[in-house]
């Protein structure tokens, strides 16, 4: 009935996948986890553990292929036609988790949501625990204001569907845009539910910023190659705004003269998430300069 189908790297999955083998056995359906690991270093031999678990598969990568190619070898595998894709740092908020998405098995892709609730974040991590919670922490009314932008990490989706759209991808921050960008091109009904995971896994405030940067460098590629609609995301609406007004050059200039004040407070203990946006924003104009040159 369901293939629940965890890609990881580097993290402790045994708790994870003992919360979901609990609650698919408690419901007595036909299911199967399978847990593929990406050329990991840590927890390999911990992970082993869930191997004696019924229904459970461990596949280990024997070299690292990234999120997106991981993803595509175990739809690939997958014995049954509805796959629930979970990230690897995350827990199902509610006992009810899976049984929420059996419920729904006419709609093509169901999306849960993301909360982070009762999670813990350092000090270092305050821009990651911010942004999440002030900007990934919506409710399905939210989300389905911008119905195709899907939380990756915690999705079902029919198999034929997602072995079509999902695009085999090097290892970049942003295949997750794409993967949103290939369910609008398709016209796939996708649905909104408040079924959430919690976020464990937190970055620190440096990494975040490193991998929101590397982020738009992903959009600025995904456009390049037709990938991806101009307008799809947030920032990219606000830069063709800016640009109908004629305020993109004093606007960069600006944000240039401010760029190091900007991430000095995104990296302490009080990040402001303006600056967050704003920071990503003058990245994204230099880089569309730069393509203009």
């Amino acid at each position: 009935m369901i293939s629940i189908l965890i890609p990881t790297y580097n993290y402790d999955i045994r708790q994870l996948v003992r919360v979901l083998h609990a609650e698919a056995t408690g419901l007595s359906i036909a299911f199967e986890i399978v847990v593929r690991e990406d050329a990991s270093i840590h927890f390999t031999s911990e992970n082993l553990e869930i191997e004696d678990m019924a229904n459970v598969v461990y596949h280990v990568n024997p070299e690292n292929l990234g999120r997106s190619a991981t993803r595509q070898l175990l739809a690939k595998e997958a014995n049954y036609e509805n796959l629930l894709f979970l990230d690897a740092d995350v827990l199902p908020f509610e006992s009810d988790f899976i049984k929420k998405y059996l419920e729904n098995l006419k709609t093509q892709v169901i999306c849960g949501g993301i909360t982070y609730n009762g999670v813990q974040a350092n000090a270092n991590q305050q821009l990651r625990y911010i942004y999440g919670s002030n900007k990934e922490q919506q409710t399905a009314v939210q989300r389905s204001k911008r119905n195709y932008i899907i939380t990756a990490g915690n999705f079902r989706i029919t198999k034929a569907l997602f072995l079509k759209i999902n695009a085999k991808l090097e290892n970049f921050y942003g295949d997750d845009l794409l993967l949103s960008q290939n369910l609008k091109n398709e016209k796939a009904s996708v649905l909104q539910i408040d079924n959430p995971v919690q976020h464990l896994g937190l970055e620190t405030s440096a990494q975040f910023l490193e991998k929101s940067i590397e982020g738009v460098a992903s959009i600025i590629a995904l456009e390049k190659e037709d990938l991806l609609d101009t307008d799809f995301t947030k920032l990219q609406s606000v830069y063709v705004k800016l640009k109908i007004l004629f305020l993109i050059k004093p606007l960069f200039a600006y944000l240039t003269r401010r760029k190091a004040g900007m991430k000095a407070n995104l990296l302490s203990q009080k990040p402001t998430l303006l600056y967050f946006d704003l920071y990503r924003l003058q990245h994204y104009i230099n880089l569309k300069r730069q393509e203009n040159a």
